[in-house]
């Protein structure tokens, strides 16, 4: 058994016992997927207008729940810009319980860190990759909730409403349960959208997306225990182009839209991707359904909805687009 010309042959049991040792490993280190609703062919056709432009980055779009029809369009350069239209006009932190919620970033700039425990995701002695509940009418400079789930928790920061975030980007509250969403940024290979419950871990670095994540410069897994863990499983994942062809970078939240002009969204959590335009929604009502709705030109931003019912979104270029469906 020859291989290239003037090789030594290789005694096939020792090559077979090699190939056979590394399949193994190999395995062994492939992350454990868990269950995420399947991109659904769509039931809705969008329109997209645009209202604006000449924004300088706009990256969070929102409305103060009014019906005078004005928008507030935070840019890159510290400017808020007021758009009023003809429409009726409702982001970001505060909840229908009246308390400010924040999310929190880890702050971790390359993918050594992930050797070196504890993750500051992890920890409950530290506000990083967090979403935060905060009363921000009592106290000073603020009050902590009592009902937080980790108040009485020794060595913890009160202020924690759940934990295990990577960038949790953009909040969105359904206003008609008071649920709250929330588009965590990801890493290597996944966008996830997670529903945010009091006490909940949502499993960032330990997992990503729907994976257990595995080093991406060494054999095995972050944590080699995930599967046993009680990490909630995001509402929603796509992985980035690489993995997923019907994916993206960056995931961009997004609303929960209640209103009668577009009932057929009724129910469904928008968002977006920042890279390639695309739109997706998620049932949260009843079994959770993924569809791919559009996808635009432009890099998405922010979202928001109007009381009147009225869809907007944000691009990086500078334009504010009033969305539609049919």
């Amino acid at each position: 058994m020859s291989f290239l010309h003037g090789s030594v042959p290789a005694r096939p049991s020792l090559l077979l016992t090699l190939t056979l040792a590394a399949s193994l490993a190999s395995a062994a280190a492939q992350p454990a997927l868990q269950a995420v609703p399947p991109v659904s062919p769509t039931t809705v056709q969008l329109r997209f207008d645009t209202v604006l432009k000449g924004l300088n980055l706009p990256v969070s779009l929102a409305t103060d729940g009014s019906h005078d029809g004005r928008l507030f369009i935070s840019e890159l350069n510290k400017i808020v810009r007021v758009y009023q239209a003809g429409h009726h006009g409702g982001q970001l932190a505060f909840g229908p319980d009246g308390y400010l919620y924040i999310g929190t970033g880890g702050g971790e700039e390359a993918n050594h860190w992930l050797h070196e425990p504890p993750f500051v995701a992890q920890r409950l002695d530290t506000l990083q990759g967090k979403v935060l509940r905060i009363d921000v009418d009592h106290g000073t400079p603020y009050a902590i909730p009592p009902d937080n789930p980790f108040v009485e928790h020794p060595g913890a920061r009160g202020e924690i409403r759940a934990l295990g975030f990577r960038n949790p980007w953009k909040l969105a509250f359904d206003p008609s349960t008071g649920g709250l969403f929330v588009s965590d940024v990801g890493n290597d290979r996944w966008e996830e959208i997670d529903r945010v419950v009091a006490g909940g871990d949502d499993g960032w670095p330990i997992r990503e997306g729907p994976e257990c994540q595995a080093f991406s410069d060494a054999a095995g897994l972050v944590d080699p225990r995930c599967a046993d863990l009680a990490l909630r499983t995001p509402a929603a994942a796509y992985g980035h182009p690489p993995l997923d062809p019907q994916g993206g970078d960056a995931a961009v939240g997004g609303v929960v839209y209640r209103g009668k002009r577009w009932p057929q969204l009724d129910g469904r959590y928008l968002y977006g991707g920042f890279e390639n335009g695309r739109i997706w929604s998620l049932s949260v009502d009843g079994p959770a359904r993924v569809e791919l709705l559009a996808q635009i030109h432009g890099q998405i931003t922010s979202f928001a909805q109007t009381p009147d019912g009225q869809l907007y979104l944000t691009t990086m270029n500078g334009s504010l687009v009033r969305v539609s469906a049919r």
